[in-house]
């Protein structure tokens, strides 16, 4: 239900703001460039096993990755037709296989050429079976591994949502549409969930197709939607919503 109509509406309202307060420390980038300079940043993942490195994507200013907790980071994609990375996705089983969406999502700084592999840690970089050019003005807001069978990707794009097989060798289209999140259910990886504008879906074969499942929500034909899971619960699912004016539109749920 929309928390507009809900009383803990009040609380978000109400409360403090605690971040200025709490044991927050910069992990950088730091140096030149500064700021908005370095690039905005869109992701950002940890390598499985070892919380020193840190991968981080941004808009306009490529993949950086620091492998001593953020004292010193690297750049490995300047020699990329795009600088924009929208999403990273690690292979839990074999960390050093990792792959990128390209572009930028939100602004479209930077227009995405598909998904890219690395299979040394993020230090070279490759095509994978998934190309576009920059002219094509895609998106990808979403990049899947699967965690119990890693050679199995799924994108989501504002072209359709994509599937991969074989580690990104060969792609193949799932579903039509602008998709703008996309998440496994946790312990589960026959189901998988898309948004799209006003729009909800389901696989229940591992994102072979989708079937549309119904929110009766006004609010959801809001331009940015996000999901999120929780492996506490794996029934629960959760969808905020931005307002058309660029403010709160809600958070919903299902059990």
């Amino acid at each position: 239900k929309d928390l507009q109509e809900n009383p803990a509406q009040k609380l978000i309202n109400n409360a403090a703001t605690s971040a200025t307060t709490s044991n927050w420390i910069p992990l950088g980038p730091f140096g030149s460039p500064t700021g908005g300079d370095a690039g905005r940043i869109q992701c950002i993942q940890l390598k499985p096993g070892d919380p020193n490195t840190i991968y981080g994507g941004t808009a306009a200013g490529g993949f950086w990755m620091s492998n001593n907790g953020g004292t010193r980071y690297t750049r490995t994609t300047d020699q990329l037709a795009t600088c924009g990375i929208s999403d990273i996705a690690v292979n839990p089983i074999t960390p050093n296989i990792m792959y990128v969406a390209t572009g930028d999502k939100d602004a479209g700084d930077t227009h995405s050429t598909g998904v890219l592999r690395s299979g040394d840690g993020g230090l070279t970089w490759g095509p994978t079976g998934l190309v576009w050019q920059t002219s094509q003005l895609r998106r990808i807001y979403r990049l899947l591994i699967n965690p119990v069978n890693p050679n199995t990707l799924i994108v989501a794009s504002n072209v359709g949502a994509y599937r991969s097989l074989d580690a990104g060798l060969t792609w193949s289209l799932v579903a039509n549409g602008n998709y703008v999140d996309a998440e496994y259910r946790p312990g589960d990886t026959t189901t998988v969930y898309l948004v799209t504008n006003g729009s909800f879906l389901r696989s229940t074969n591992g994102g072979a197709s989708f079937t549309t499942v119904p929110v009766s929500a006004s609010s959801l034909s809001s331009t940015r939607l996000s999901l999120a899971v929780t492996p506490a619960n794996n029934n629960y699912v959760y969808i905020m919503v931005g307002a058309t004016n660029n403010g709160f539109g809600g958070l919903y749920r299902s059990t």
